[in-house]
């Protein structure tokens, strides 16, 4: 069998030479549509599709090869009526090959028929058809240039260093990738991938190419890398803000676009990209007055400091003025009101340097509890890293709970009136005693019914009496968890609650008799 081959043209003549099928210089490759990207044509696919391919030549433009492929899928099934019917799918391509047979385009439906015979391009190589189907044959010692398809990432910072993996054909043996011009360190994946590192250039759109022995890439759309600049500020308004946050602060500069990150000292922030030179961001709270850098990233990187950048926190010491109350427990948990100023941001309330739950409630007040501790002490209030000065307004005083070791009567009428020494310490500041603990009792009348007289220093264990007369005479007892009433005369209630063993004689169970009211 043979076939008609072009080996030249000259004046719109074409000269053909005929040569037998077996004296191909190399072995032929089928030039054919893929079988996924017929069915995205056809949109069926009934047991295959089948495809004739014809070639037609090389295109004038991007000197590879061309042709037209019809492709066709019968599909079959019940009808509506009964029996089996078919229904045929078909379409045309004009298709173009690259040297590797992959293919660069195609267009639907087919503008062009058939083709017929061979063609050769300037460099021997020869596209035919045979039966059904169309063949490239490259020339010998022809090396097809590379051809890419396309890039990722597209975009990278200016400064360089972006891996961008490159796709495409014909990268067996690449001498060289360039990005506009300037060439890239590279590594060869496979014969279709390869990876390059985007050198430094200056900023804008560029086409990544690359090139073998047998050429470089001719430049397409998907080929281009954006080399962007990193961002500048060169301007904080305002450049100054309290250390516990919250200023808006409007950034001024270039290249904002795209802005991934706004940082206050490495603090990360909310902002929002007005434009490309303007970005409104929120200055958080900072550890402590002082100044810090703000920044911005981007794809292209992140802003250089310069004194254009600083912001300044500032921060008032806070001020302790009253505390309130001024005394509680050894045993700690007295809840305790500071009043000051500049307490917003507070990180630590400290008890003579002894570390406090709180809460901050205003910039003017703290509510602490007091940790154990004795003796009197200083509180102090740290914010950003400042504390309050000492002073007679910050006094905290320790004071023990009372301890009774001895009462000179055990016992007495449920009518009350007995008078009992409770031998003890720390009686001094003392405001209840209990007897029993479970009925409360209210004197009737008289601001001074109940009165405790002290005999000698408390503090140091002297003994104290209780006594039962008064300016009131009776009062009214509500056992607790009952509506049951006693009338009677009552023990004066005085300060401190004390268990000393006493054991009022009385058919309520407990008795409690509290401060006159």
């Amino acid at each position: 069998m043979t076939r008609k081959v072009l080996i030249g043209a000259a004046t719109g003549v074409l000269l053909f030479s005929v040569f037998g099928v077996g004296n191909a210089f190399a072995a032929p490759v089928p030039l054919n549509l893929p079988q996924a990207t017929a069915f995205s044509i056809l949109g069926a696919s009934c047991g295959g599709i089948q495809e004739t391919s014809s070639a037609t030549g090389f295109d004038g433009a991007t000197g590879y090869p061309t042709g037209v492929v019809q492709m066709s899928t019968r599909c079959g099934g019940s009808g509506r009526g009964g029996g089996y019917q078919t229904t045929l799918y078909s379409a045309s391509a004009n298709v173009t090959w690259d040297f590797t047979a992959a293919v660069v385009s195609y267009h639907v439906p087919a503008s062009a028929g058939t083709g017929s015979g061979a063609a050769f391009d300037a460099y021997g190589n020869e596209v035919y058809n045979q039966g059904s189907s169309a063949y490239l044959l490259l020339a010998p010692g022809f090396v097809p240039a590379p051809r890419v398809t396309g890039i990722t990432p597209t975009v990278g910072p200016s400064s360089g260093g972006t891996k961008v993996t490159i796709s495409g054909t014909g990268f067996s043996g690449p001498t060289g990738v360039s990005f506009g011009g300037t060439a890239a360190a590279f590594t060869v994946a496979s014969s279709t991938s390869i990876t390059a590192t985007a050198p430094a250039r200056s900023a804008g759109t560029v086409d990544v190419t690359v090139t073998n022995a047998g050429g470089t890439s001719r430049t397409i759309s998907t080929d281009q890398f954006t080399a962007v600049a990193a961002p500048t500020v060169t301007a904080l308004s305002p450049k100054t803000g309290p250390a516990a946050g919250g200023t808006t602060v409007t950034l001024t500069g270039t290249n904002f676009s795209g802005a991934t990150r706004v940082a206050f000292g490495g603090t990360s922030v909310g902002f929002s990209v007005v434009s490309d030179s303007s970005i409104t961001a929120v200055a958080p709270v900072a550890e402590a007055a002082g100044t810090v850098y703000v920044t911005v990233t981007t794809i292209g990187g992140k802003s250089a400091t310069s004194t254009a950048n600083r912001y300044t926190y500032t921060a008032a010491t806070p001020i302790v003025t009253a505390v309130d109350p001024s005394v509680g427990s050894t045993d700690g948990g007295t809840m305790v009101t500071l009043s000051g100023a500049n307490f917003t941001g507070a990180s630590a309330v400290t008890f003579g340097g002894v570390r406090a739950s709180f809460y901050v409630d205003t910039d003017t007040s703290i509510v602490a509890w007091s940790p154990p501790g004795v003796g009197t002490v200083d509180v102090r209030v740290t914010s950003f890293q400042r504390t309050s000065a000492v002073s007679a307004a910050d006094h905290f005083a320790y004071v023990a709970a009372p301890t009774v070791s001895t009462l000179d009567t055990s016992a007495g009428p449920t009518d009350g009136g007995t008078a009992v020494t409770i031998a003890g310490a720390g009686f001094t500041g003392a405001t209840e005693v209990d007897f029993g603990g479970a009925v409360d009792c209210h004197v009737a009348d008289g601001d001074d019914a109940a009165a405790f007289h002290p005999d000698g220093s408390v503090a140091g264990g002297s003994t104290g009496a209780v006594d039962h007369l008064g300016a009131a005479t009776s009062c009214t007892a509500r056992q607790h968890g009952s509506s049951s009433k006693a009338e009677g005369s009552a023990p004066r209630s005085v300060g401190g609650r004390i268990a000393g063993g006493w054991t009022p004689v009385c058919a309520l169970p407990s008795w409690t008799h509290v401060a006159p009211q």
